[in-house]
């Protein structure tokens, strides 16, 4: 089914970049617009700058210079790499370096979003079995916004990549305390390669991963122990150490938000912005499954195509919430941590939807589990409530 899972995710994105290519000069260039304040055209343009200008595989001078065009300073803070995460614009340079095209960067997500399925799956079955991780790998390969996500030059798709595989790692050792030297290692690697891409953030995942490690359990009793006192300490050290990084990307995303909520109404109706709003929580997290949405408007952009398309994510959404408030969950450690990380994700990021896009697999895995379990009476429920969730955005962008 690996393989399986692989060969259909990859075909899917190829056939779609096929069609991208041929309608190229009637498109934008980048997923949203093409300038620089778009991340995968800011990407794009400075590798192909590197392309061109660059004397050698590295060249840190050229990097400073190619990205320092286009009022990026990430060239500008090479000694403090976790600072200015480099490691996505270090491998845009080096592949176009060596392809001169950018579409090589773009090949590269898609294998990277093969490899992602591969590790969903593997991710998924050990806590929620067969059926479940088999649904939430084709949902993962299927749906248009993944797919056609998946064909720009974002970092995000190698963050979900890190993100899951660590996780997976996790949990094996979890259930079998065995983990092999290859194993360690490559993890080392992808702790590395996820703090040089987004360390704000990936510090609180590293908690959770050594949390899914050493706590068996939710219950007050078997969390305090001499693991969750050796977990505790790993934790503070981390942030000791990462501290002034951690506050700098907490600090940005905030800004980021705020300016969205001048731009953008729909994202005020769900900012949680203090504790007073967090009564908005549930519809926050709705509306951070179906985005990007806009619907009615069309432009020449994919993002506006995936935007029009993407209320087909209603009824994942309406299942994945329910999912939530269901009492039996298979593993509570790993579903409440997941949980609490995703929600300060979409807490902090609320309306861009690129930062939780790494996060995605969370709610197709909550979904699927409901679908599985749910008895005729809850998915009646949820059919109802799913409909009832299209009217009212229909409603919204046509009539209100």
């Amino acid at each position: 089914y690996e393989k399986k899972i692989f060969f259909i995710t990859v075909f899917i994105r190829l056939l779609f970049l096929i069609l991208m290519i041929f309608l190229s000069t009637y498109m934008e260039k980048g997923f949203i617009a093409s300038h620089r304040d778009v991340d995968d055209w800011r990407y794009e343009k400075g590798g192909y700058y590197y392309s061109q200008h660059a004397t050698s595989l590295i060249d840190s001078k050229t990097f400073t210079e190619a990205y320092g065009r286009m009022n990026d300073n990430t060239g500008y803070n090479l000694d403090r790499p976790f600072y200015s995460t480099p490691l996505w614009y270090w491998i845009v340079c080096v592949v176009m370096y060596i392809t001169k095209t950018h579409w090589a960067v773009r090949i590269l997500n898609i294998i990277i979003a093969g490899l992602s399925s591969i590790i969903i799956y593997k991710f998924t079955r050990w806590n929620y079995g067969e059926k479940v991780a088999k649904l939430t790998s084709k949902l993962f390969a299927l749906l248009p916004y993944p797919v056609l996500f998946s064909l720009f030059s974002y970092k995000d798709h190698l963050i979900l990549l890190f993100t899951f595989y660590l996780l997976n790692v996790s949990l094996s050792f979890k259930y079998t305390r065995k983990v092999t030297i290859k194993t360690f290692l490559i993890s080392v690697v992808v702790i590395l390669g996820i703090m040089l891409t987004r360390s704000g953030l990936s510090v609180i995942l590293l908690g959770i991963c050594f949390l899914i490690v050493f706590v068996k359990d939710i219950r007050l009793k078997d969390m305090f122990n001499i693991r969750m006192f050796f977990f505790l300490i790993i934790v503070l050290i981390m942030i000791f150490i990462f501290y002034d990084d951690i506050i700098y990307k907490f600090n940005a995303y905030s800004s980021i938000k705020l300016d969205t909520k001048e731009a953008d109404n729909t994202i005020s109706l769900v900012l949680i912005t203090d504790i007073r709003s967090l009564y908005k929580l549930p519809l926050t997290y709705v509306f951070s499954i179906i985005t990007p949405i806009g619907m009615g408007k069309f432009n020449n952009s994919w993002f506006s195509v995936v935007s029009n398309i993407n209320f087909i994510m209603v009824p994942i959404a309406v299942g994945s919430l329910f999912y939530i408030f269901t009492k039996k969950k298979r593993d509570k450690i790993v579903f409440y941590s997941l949980l609490g990380y995703y929600l300060l994700s979409i807490i902090m990021s609320t309306g861009i939807f690129r930062h939780y896009y790494s996060l995605l697999p969370i709610v197709f895995i909550t979904f699927s589990d409901y679908i599985y379990r749910a008895n005729k009476r809850e998915k009646l429920i949820w059919i109802i409530s799913s409909f009832l969730g299209e009217i009212l955005i229909f409603y919204y962008y046509f009539l209100y």
